[in-house]
């Protein structure tokens, strides 16, 4: 049998980089405008519950999924995981705003010295931190304290005073996180990175938090992904979880039903790194979406979902139609 493909690649189709995605990808466009269009999710976690049923409401519990996809846990924990970001900041006289921590680039030194500077801060205020070597670190919260916060990624260069922790606990929240910006106003890692005019890390941002959830179901046989949360999501949903390859023909086409996830676009997106998303659409372009039309008469479907409220399908009769033009 032919397989089905879903392409599920947020950030791909934000209105704001239509004109690049005109020039750097003539393929994909061409392919888009002969597909079939319908209404589809409008948001990310609409897509992933799209993707993997039985996750229930409230966000997506990313840490934990994190730590089983790492194989820190296994399907039975039940501790309650978040994230604890640590991140520079851009703090102005009427707000402050969150950089992200991508563009920082720290040696195995620095990350352990800041473990040791702020694990005990965490551990007294009941977070278990994880030895992680990024700086998107892992915790099991033990100390009931529920949180409410937007993925980091979803708070880039936004206003911060809009988007602080919410809820019954988020007055905790808050003051640890002011905690967390004093202590690293005095840490010797940025004492010495400030002497070298490198970037500060300024706060910590915590997110993703909740337990490992359960009975994740979905139609997708295998899942090829680097992103830690659908990695868990596609273990627990007992699908074949592959790395993300650099070309569409090292996919693995004796697979039904198979979903490629890419959240890259995003990242550069939310970091407003136009250059970053224009080479990455260049990669695409050459790598993945001309290799797909030339295997179209191969396929039995293929969906491109992005969150953007549209979901494009060529099927077989779109593929009929598809190559009674010249694809030149």
């Amino acid at each position: 049998m032919k397989p089905q493909i879903t392409y599920f690649l947020p950030g791909l189709l934000l209105p704001e980089f239509k004109t690049m995605l005109a020039s750097c990808t003539p393929m994909l466009i061409k392919l888009l405008s002969r597909a079939g269009k319908v209404p589809g999710p409008t948001t990310q976690m609409q897509v992933i519950h799209h993707c993997f049923q039985g996750l229930g409401e409230g966000p997506l519990q990313s840490a934990a999924l994190a730590a089983f996809s790492q194989d820190l846990i296994n399907e039975n924990n039940t501790d309650n995981w978040c994230f604890a970001s640590l991140v520079e900041c851009l703090v102005t006289h009427q707000t402050a705003y969150i950089l992200g921590n991508d563009h920082l680039s720290l040696n195995n030194q620095e990350l352990d010295a800041l473990k040791v500077s702020l694990a005990p801060l965490f551990l007294e205020e009941g977070l278990t931190l994880y030895d992680n070597t990024t700086l998107d670190w892992l915790c099991v919260c033990e100390n009931n304290k529920t949180l409410v916060a937007q993925d980091m990624l979803d708070v880039l260069n936004k206003d911060l005073t809009k988007l602080l922790p919410r809820g019954e606990n988020s007055a905790y929240w808050n003051r640890l996180i002011t905690m967390c910006q004093m202590q690293l106003q005095n840490c010797e890692v940025n004492k010495m990175r400030d002497l070298q005019h490198k970037q500060l890390l300024s706060s910590v941002w915590f997110w993703g938090m909740g337990a490992l959830p359960k009975s994740i179901q979905s139609s997708f046989d295998a899942v090829y992904t680097d992103n830690w949360v659908i990695k868990g999501l596609g273990r627990l949903a007992k699908s074949k979880v592959l790395p993300l390859p650099l070309h569409f023909n090292d996919i693995d086409r004796s697979y039904q039903n198979i979903l490629i996830y890419d959240d890259r676009f995003y990242k550069q997106a939310m970091n407003q790194n136009q250059e970053g998303f224009e080479d990455q659409l260049v990669h695409y372009e050459q790598q993945w979406f001309e290799p797909l039309v030339k295997a179209l008469s191969k396929l039995k479907d293929v969906e491109f979902i992005g969150g953007q409220g549209t979901t494009y399908h060529v099927n077989n009769i779109n593929i009929k139609f598809f190559w009674r033009y010249n694809l030149k």
